[in-house]
């Protein structure tokens, strides 16, 4: 059996390589990495978080057992968008989960049972759309040229936008709550709060994306300094990590397919912020790291479900269906899950699978996976007719593809957390196949 069974075209399977082996024995490190940060840190030392430590031995095997059978999904190279979609699903989401629920008989089953079907379902879904899909989409003769200008027009107008609004320019880490509702108020009103979004969401990472294309190194410098501005302007610290991550997609996957590296560095990280722990007494990596990036998404994930168990799903009266549909609560959702986690003043915000939960309940989770593994496979069938670059398709959804599996609810991702800029941008850039 092969861990890493796709082969190029994700069709034939392939006998386990030393490389899938490796990569086989790093998703274990990572979830033991992950389990000794929760029982060693965040159980005893960040239970104001709502962490808690009571360890069964027969839940905890069962969190393996239920973990290592998700290695199946996953590819050990990169070849198509849904190689780095299914690693951040099974590593970002599903590991997170399994430690919490593993490491806490309190937890409920159902939480996971959901989770579990709801990965199940984009994969089987994705499966399906490869086959049963015959979607022709027409090249656009200069796309790749007219988005690229397109994007960095906006990119240009949003650095004169905020010089015109006059905003607090700020690059301190420490001081970004100072700055960020006195500029919102300035700048981000009204239409000016969802395109000034789409322009560091999505063209912005496109103009970016298109200049390493070109290897024009000097522009796609000047780019990244214009995201410095962005933060600088608008103080949310995800408007840094943007950049960083369209230039660590093109520097590595444009040469090597391997995805051994995330595993591993997930799990270096982890460790890295348990040793910094004891040896330094340092608390704000363990706070940011395996808390903040792994295992608060699961925590929220169980309140959202604890919470809408009990209580009126939304039934989207908070979007779309506003007018016909009575929102049943006195604040937003964020702000009501950061109530129901007892911090009144966060807002809670948590990936597809609770917030769909949120919206209507199973079925709603069930309608946006399948949703999901459509979208995947449209954006590899242009992969592997080889009208875009697997990088450069990476490159430009990685943000959103990253909120709605995080932090967001997939509409909310596709309508204006500029998922569909991205994808009509993607769209536009396809080339006929060489």
């Amino acid at each position: 059996m092969s861990f890493s069974h796709l082969t190029r075209n994700h069709e034939q399977p392939v006998f386990m390589s030393i490389h899938s082996f490796s990569f086989f024995l790093a998703l274990l490190l990572f979830k033991a990495s992950l389990d000794a940060a929760y029982y060693l840190v965040l159980a005893p030392h960040f239970s104001a978080f709502g962490y808690t430590l009571s360890l069964d031995p027969i839940r905890y095997s069962l969190s393996w057992v239920l973990y290592i059978p998700s290695f199946l999904v996953l590819n050990s190279r990169f070849k198509l968008v849904r190689d780095y979609v299914f690693v951040t699903i099974i590593l970002g989401l599903w590991a997170p989960l399994m430690t919490v629920w593993g490491m806490d008989e309190a937890r409920p089953l159902f939480p996971i049972l959901v989770s579990g079907i709801a990965y199940l379902v984009v994969y089987l879904s994705m499966i399906f759309f490869d086959k049963a899909l015959p979607l022709k989409i027409p090249i656009l003769k200069g796309g790749r040229r007219i988005a690229f200008l397109l994007s960095v027009m906006l990119t240009i107008f949003l650095v004169f936008w905020y010089l015109y609004r006059g905003v607090g320019l700020n690059l301190d880490l420490s001081k970004v709550y100072e700055f960020r509702r006195v500029n919102e108020e300035l700048a981000a009103f009204g239409f000016f709060a969802y395109l000034n979004n789409w322009i560091y969401k999505v063209f912005a990472v496109y103009a970016l994306s298109y200049l390493l294309l070109k290897r024009n190194v000097l522009a796609a410098g000047v780019v990244v300094l214009v995201f410095v501005f962005y933060f600088a302007a608008n103080a949310h610290k995800s408007v840094l990590f943007s950049p960083v991550l369209v230039v660590l997609i093109w520097l590595y996957f444009r040469r090597y397919s391997s995805m051994l590296f995330i595993p591993l560095g997930f799990s270096t990280i982890v460790l890295f912020s348990i040793a910094t722990f004891f040896i330094l007494g340092d608390v704000w990596v363990s706070a940011l790291f395996p808390s903040r990036v792994f295992i608060l998404p699961a925590h929220l994930t169980f309140l959202y479900f604890d919470f809408f168990e009990n209580n009126e799903f939304i039934f989207y009266s908070n979007s779309f269906l506003s007018y016909f549909v009575d929102y049943p609560y006195n604040v937003g959702l964020a702000s009501l899950m950061g109530e129901h986690w007892g911090r009144p003043d966060s807002a809670a915000n948590n990936g597809y699978v609770s917030s769909a939960y949120a919206q209507a309940g199973v079925s709603a989770v069930v309608i946006y996976s399948v949703f999901i593994g459509a979208f995947i496979s449209l954006l590899d069938r242009l992969v592997k007719k080889g009208e875009i670059m697997p990088w450069f398709a990476l490159a430009i959804m990685i943000i959103p593809i990253r909120d709605f599996l995080i932090s967001m609810d997939l509409l909310t991702a596709f309508l204006t957390g500029g998922m569909l800029w991205a994808t009509v941008l993607l769209v536009m850039a396809r080339r006929k196949a060489v």
